[in-house]
């Protein structure tokens, strides 16, 4: 969980893992440890996004994710 005492705002650009597996509308989903990049936030909640996929180049996002659904990678 990302303690309330840090902004949304200032965790854009930073990486987190997941402590929970979440899916989008999409059906793409993330597991519970997941290393994930934090690529925008508002009221809602905020935008993770997966690095590519070595081989493949694919990657999922997420929008609306909540704090208590991350922890930040110091």
């Amino acid at each position: 969980m990302i303690p309330e005492e840090i902004t949304m705002k200032s965790c854009i650009k930073r990486y987190a893992t997941l402590d929970r597996d979440i899916h989008n509308g999409d059906g793409e989903g993330m597991g519970a440890g997941c290393r994930v990049q934090i690529i925008s936030a508002n009221n809602r909640g905020m935008t993770i996004q997966t690095e590519k996929c070595p081989c493949c180049h694919q990657f999922a996002t997420i929008s609306n994710v909540k704090r208590r659904d991350l922890t930040l990678i110091k």
